[in-house]
């Protein structure tokens, strides 16, 4: 296997005459290269809602980001809730490994109780999805490591969904772009595969 990327300047304004030097459009955003055409597509759909809004001055903008981490981890989010777990718990107990982590194991008893998850065992468990929710308005200094690890875990399994529904949508599959989008907005039953992840063969060389 191999891998590439093109690194050029910006797109000339108008074509360059015979020997002359070609003039730069500051305002091109350059190319972009998908696995497929279906891949461009999607990535030309994401980039055109980024740079509306940044234009637009709005502060929640698509910056989408599905460099391989991110993707691995989110997948792997998602693979756990696909075997059972529920989303609040399964952040709660990475919040818990990572205060502990952190050198931060005696304020685990505050975190919850501050923000209890009822699992029905009489385990005390921290809500995970709460304790975002609270951490995105305000975070204690000491836990900005762990709120940076969790808050990036979400954004990385929101980033992911987001891009399947669109990749699904463009695609014409209307009903996968809903399973995406329906999982983005209440964090249940998300798909189980990931088209705009993958990337299919166009032939066979069997010889």
């Amino acid at each position: 296997g191999a891998y590439a990327w093109v690194d050029a300047p910006a797109v000339p304004a108008a074509p360059a005459a015979d020997n002359a030097e070609p003039s730069l459009d500051p305002n091109s955003e350059g190319f972009l290269h998908g696995a497929s055409l279906e891949h461009a597509r999607t990535a030309a759909i994401l980039r055109a809602a980024y740079l509306n809004r940044a234009n637009a001055g709005a502060q929640a903008q698509y910056a989408i980001d599905l460099s391989s981490d991110r993707a691995r981890l989110a997948r792997q989010v998602i693979s756990e809730m696909h075997a059972g777990a529920n989303l609040a718990e399964l952040l709660g107990a990475r919040v818990e490994r990572l205060v502990v982590e952190h050198n931060l194991g005696p304020q685990l008893p505050t975190l919850r109780t501050q923000f209890p998850l009822d699992s029905g065992d009489g385990r005390q468990r921290i809500d995970g999805v709460a304790l975002a929710q609270a951490w995105q308005k305000s975070v204690p200094p000491s836990f900005q490591p762990v709120a940076n690890v969790l808050l990036s875990t979400i954004d990385a399994v929101g980033d992911l969904l987001l891009a399947e529904a669109i990749h699904q949508q463009s695609s014409g599959s209307a009903g996968r772009a809903r399973t995406a989008l329906s999982a983005l907005e209440t964090g249940v039953t998300p798909p189980a595969d990931f088209d705009v992840l993958r990337t299919a063969l166009d032939a066979l060389n069997t010889t």
